[in-house]
């Protein structure tokens, strides 16, 4: 089973400032499951869906940007993609823990 929760999903910079800027484009915990049903009692009864899509404008980036994702109780791999193509996977731990994937410049 998959599960996985991801809470502040966002793009900041990776220029050397003492505030990065930084584009959330998730701010809340969504809940995404593969199969029913959920595993532990724990978990929401309703899962918000096997994937999470978001659609937003940005600018092309002319230096390495970082997409931050929170996760936890991720037990299988979840592909992470931007403009439909993969940039990494999350790790599979239980633990809550911040993934980091870099976003080369023009992405």
């Amino acid at each position: 089973m998959k599960c996985i929760i991801l809470f502040l999903l966002s793009f900041s910079s990776s220029a050397l400032a003492d505030e990065p800027d930084v584009l959330v484009i998730e701010s809340e915990m969504v809940h995404l499951r593969s199969i029913e049903p959920r595993e532990w009692a724990t978990f929401p009864a309703d899962a918000y869906g096997s994937r999470l899509e978001r659609q937003f404008e940005a600018a092309a980036n002319t230096t390495t940007w970082t997409l931050s994702l929170r996760q936890q109780d991720v037990k299988q791999t979840w592909q992470v993609k931007l403009n439909g193509q993969m940039i990494g996977r999350l790790v599979a731990d239980e633990n809550d823990l911040q993934a980091d994937f870099e976003i080369a410049p023009g992405r």
